[in-house]
């Protein structure tokens, strides 16, 4: 599925031009244009090559090719139209795509107020990352809201490795506090949101859109195997429910402060000591790896 804001048109250019200046074809400007007239044989450029008799038109150095482009951008940067499929326009990746965001106002999932927004397409793993693994492009990897309210405030992000086969691993600071993610499955990582490096406070702002982490690609086997073994859907939203419930839980033990039994406080972390801390990032944010939750 491409882009809605993905467009083609064909661009005409001068082969042996010093800078090569693509211009969109315009079917009622061709009788104008010197390349496609008979004028062309007064170029200093078609002279300059030493043609020694002149042909009819059009120019034998003007060339036409196939290009893509985006109509949401505010700039027009052509594509060959072989290489679309490369970039996140000629697949379901555009969905990450801040102009497609912007332009559609595409944000969190309608929920109620009282419990963790769950977006239905995405698979989730134990340890509250999401993973995105659509039929055609790349896949994304983030954390889940669950996770962004109990980090809070992020206010610096490193990244373990930018490519390669590897369990993508983000470092997350929050006050004076690191956290570190990690995607529990090995995935050909091809690249990292860096754009959240100089605006960390997206990654739990909006972490199912414009917050994610990760782009890679997962061989057919292992995503077969993940669309088995991690929660989506409905069963998704029963095990955020019961994370909530488990959290509550723990920190009644933790603090011997009676929960309330609804969403626990944005931050958590940083309200809690230290030590408790670490153990609620332990028990609900390691990365364990999931069994079968959608049996």
């Amino acid at each position: 599925m491409n882009c809605p804001f993905l467009r083609e048109t064909k661009v005409r250019f001068c082969q042996n031009a010093p800078s090569r200046k693509l211009i969109p074809r315009a079917a009622d400007a061709l009788s104008e244009e010197r390349c496609s007239s008979a004028s062309f044989a007064g170029c200093p450029i078609y002279r300059d090559h030493g043609e020694q008799q002149q042909s009819a038109p059009p120019c034998p150095y003007l060339h036409e090719s196939l290009m893509q482009y985006c109509a949401a951008s505010p700039v027009t940067r052509f594509v060959p139209y072989s290489e679309a499929m490369l970039s996140r326009c000629g697949s379901e990746a555009y969905h990450y795509c801040d102009l497609y965001l912007e332009l559609t106002h595409a944000g969190w999932p309608a929920h109620p107020s009282d419990s963790i927004a769950v977006e239905p397409g995405l698979f989730y793993t134990n340890n509250h990352c999401w993973l995105d693994l659509p039929e055609s492009g790349p896949c994304h990897i983030g954390i889940d809201a669950f996770l962004a309210r109990l980090l809070g405030e992020v206010t610096h992000i490193d990244y373990g490795a930018l490519r390669g086969l590897v369990r993508p691993i983000a470092l997350l600071k929050v006050d004076d506090a690191s956290w570190q993610v990690t995607f529990p499955e090995k995935i050909e990582l091809t690249g990292c949101n860096l754009y959240l490096r100089s605006d960390p406070q997206r990654l739990t702002a909006e972490p199912y859109t414009q917050g994610w982490l990760f782009e890679g690609s997962v061989p057919a086997e292992t995503a077969a195997r993940l669309r088995a073994q991690l929660a989506t859907g409905e069963a998704a939203h029963a095990w955020m429910d019961s994370e909530t419930r488990r959290l509550n839980e723990q920190i009644q033990q933790l603090t011997a402060v009676a929960a309330d039994g609804g969403l626990f406080a944005p931050g958590l972390l940083s309200a809690l000591d230290r030590e408790d801390a670490l153990v609620v990032f332990q028990e609900f944010c390691s990365p364990r790896y999931p069994e079968g939750r959608n049996a």
